[in-house]
């Protein structure tokens, strides 16, 4: 197929998928993007990223995002090796991808992001904090916080990675408050799965906590001085 309609098909499935969809369409939608996705046009691979971020936003119980998958596996990992992509438009739709395949019920996905790299790729999307836009950090710690709340066995994976966990309690004493609720999400969604029906051990609840803990005193001495700057 010449690569105009590739493009063309792209780009209309990005408009589409703004649309509330029936299942039909949904599935139909599907076929497109992960034609378009495999295609090797790098316009259209943009505009097919745009199509499934814009549709699977409206997957609030990742049906949409199990659909996608089962149609296409290989998509999950063009989402994590686009996380810190070409461009940022990339990177934005393949971080909102992700966030919403993590609502998916099924710990394989997880599994399978991470054996993609998708620690490493949060790693370096945090740690370029600076570089990326305020929507762009809240959206990859939005996906961190889905994914972490999957399994007690993701959490630990999480705080295994330490260099990850000590970017994101740094980005809890953030200048953005929205930044700093979104950090607060990962970590206490992460410790609760760990704590959730005993599955955690004492080691392994003693340590998150001690981090959790961490986390509170920097947050709440950054929240205190944001109360009192207004105040004045």
């Amino acid at each position: 197929m010449p690569q105009e309609v590739y493009e063309k098909v792209a780009w209309v499935s990005s408009q589409i998928c703004k649309l509330e969809l029936n299942i039909g369409s949904i599935d139909h939608a599907i076929v497109h993007i992960r034609h378009v996705l495999n295609c090797g046009h790098e316009a259209a691979v943009t505009d097919g990223m745009w199509a499934a971020s814009n549709l699977l936003n409206k997957d609030k119980d990742g049906v949409i995002g199990n659909k996608m998958l089962t149609a296409e596996p290989s998509i999950l990992q063009i989402a994590v090796n686009e996380m810190n992509g070409k461009t940022k438009k990339r990177c934005e739709y393949a971080l909102t991808m992700m966030a919403n395949f993590f609502r998916i019920e099924d710990g394989n996905v997880c599994e399978k992001a991470i054996a993609y790299g998708y620690f490493n790729k949060v790693e370096a999307v945090l740690y370029k904090a600076s570089v990326y836009s305020t929507e762009l950090i809240k959206q990859c710690l939005w996906g961190l916080s889905n994914m972490v709340a999957e399994t007690p066995q993701m959490a630990m994976k999480f705080f295994d990675e330490k260099m990850l966990v000590k970017r994101v309690c740094f980005l809890g004493s953030s200048d953005q408050f929205v930044i700093r609720g979104e950090t607060n999400w990962v970590l206490s969604n992460a410790i609760t799965m760990i704590a959730r029906e005993g599955s955690g051990s004492f080691d392994n609840l003693k340590k998150v906590w001690d981090i959790y803990h961490e986390f509170l005193v920097e947050n709440l001495n950054k929240n205190l001085e944001d109360f009192l700057e207004r105040g004045n």
